[in-house]
């Protein structure tokens, strides 16, 4: 039993993961200014951005469908009956096909990312890696925040009002 829900938290882990890959949220200007600040970054040619451009829809479009599919596994877990006769092989094989989504969207992912590195030279990937090194400094300092729990001190419930106290 600890076994099977180690696996399911597992994949639940791995879909999370999935979705800290994606971009934080952000206003409408900053997300339709951020592919051409990064794509001017890499100076990259027209012909580039064109198939950049085209890699950052797939990656929205991954996006787009692990934030629907994010509550989908503990839906599922619920609507199991632990007193079922086939309460064990349900969760494994929802474990399973939990097992295989994350499976499949690390390997999309990953295939994104190889199609860039074709798309870009030498000193482009160098400046990629800068960029992906900055902005995940950037999620680090964020998240040192949230653990410190800076983020309603001096609010009462759900930043309702200020507390000076």
């Amino acid at each position: 039993m600890k076994t099977s829900r180690r696996i399911l938290l597992a994949g639940i882990l791995g879909l999370g993961a999935m979705s800290a890959w994606a971009m934080p949220h952000m206003g409408a200007h900053k997300q339709e200014a951020m592919p051409e600040a990064f794509m001017d970054y890499l100076q990259l040619n027209d012909e580039q951005r064109q198939a950049v451009q085209a890699l950052m829809k797939e990656k929205r479009e991954l996006q787009q469908q692990a934030r629907e599919d994010k509550q989908k596994p503990m839906q599922a877990l619920q609507q199991l009956d632990p007193e079922s006769a086939t309460y064990q092989a349900d969760l494994q094989a929802l474990i399973q096909a939990q097992q295989t989504k994350v499976a499949q969207k690390l390997q999309a992912h990953a295939d994104l990312r190889a199609r860039m590195y074709q798309i870009l030279d030498d000193q482009q990937e160098v400046r990629l890696e800068a960029w992906q090194a900055a902005r995940a400094a950037q999620k680090q300092m964020r998240g040192a925040y949230k653990q410190e729990g800076d983020s309603n001190r001096g609010y009462h419930h759900k930043g309702e009002r200020r507390c000076d106290d």
